[in-house]
């Protein structure tokens, strides 16, 4: 079995949780480093061996990163609404909006 998740340092994960509009249980309640990942597929049992490896860069810089959680809320899933949607709730001021639109 191969898992391929965003790597994310421990500095761009307390950002990332701190900033997210989509880190809202139960959606992206945790950022998983490769300690973490370890874990969870030794308690499954259904492996008689696990190896993780990184590659690549961090998920993001922290250069490109713009907190915009004040813009942003996420609708929670109900039995009605299964899909959870993100909706902007105020509009970027046009530094943050320029500076997004550079990516």
């Amino acid at each position: 079995m191969v898992i391929i998740i965003p790597q994310f340092t421990a500095l761009n994960a307390m950002i990332s949780k701190a900033a997210s509009p989509t880190v809202t249980p139960p959606f992206h309640v945790s950022l998983f480093r490769e300690s973490s990942l370890d874990l969870i597929l030794f308690r499954v049992g259904l492996f008689r061996e696990v190896q993780t490896s990184q590659f690549g860069p961090p998920a993001f810089s922290l250069l490109h990163h713009y907190d915009t959680s004040e813009y942003w809320d996420i609708s929670i899933p109900s039995v009605q609404e299964p899909i959870p949607r993100s909706f902007m709730v105020k509009n970027y001021p046009n530094e943050v909006a320029d500076g997004l639109s550079a990516y």
